[in-house]
């Protein structure tokens, strides 16, 4: 595929999901965790920022890379 750069949360979530991933709300810390098989950890962002850290954009060009 390309280069993955878009600032959407919802297609980047939308990408990360169908290339396997899973993203969890956390409760009562306006967190999101992406999760991933192909990687140890996870990725932990501001859901109430509306943004897409640069490290889930990374990870997701990996993914499609």
């Amino acid at each position: 595929m390309g280069y993955f750069n878009d600032m959407n949360p919802r297609r980047v979530r939308k990408a990360w999901e169908g290339c396997g991933g899973s993203v969890v709300h956390v409760r009562r810390t306006g967190e999101q965790r992406w999760f991933h098989p192909a990687f140890d950890g996870s990725i932990r962002t501001n859901s109430r920022r509306h943004d897409i850290p640069m490290a889930v954009l990374s990870r997701l060009n990996k993914l499609l890379g």
